[in-house]
């Protein structure tokens, strides 16, 4: 038994320190622009093709904003050696 800790002991000394855990409090919020994209709902008598407009100017602008996260995420996996 002295033996085994006599062997094991010395290799703890050489091994790397693991890195600090993150904390939450340092990991910024979501940027601005991933806020949920509002769409009023239809207004009782109001037009189909207003409403289909409508619907589809949010949909564009959503789409937006998922490329846009996409972009960002890309850079920041390519930033922290990630990216292949």
């Amino acid at each position: 038994m002295t033996l085994c800790a006599a062997l094991l002991l010395p290799a703890c000394a050489h091994s790397p320190a693991a890195a600090p855990p993150a904390r939450s409090d340092s990991v910024p919020g979501a940027p601005g622009y991933l806020a949920a994209e509002r769409i009023a709902p239809p207004k009782a008598g109001e037009a189909w093709p207003v409403v289909a407009k409508r619907y589809e100017q949010g949909l564009k602008r959503a789409n937006i904003k998922i490329e846009a996260a996409r972009r960002d995420w890309r850079q920041m996996k390519a930033a922290l050696g990630g990216a292949r």
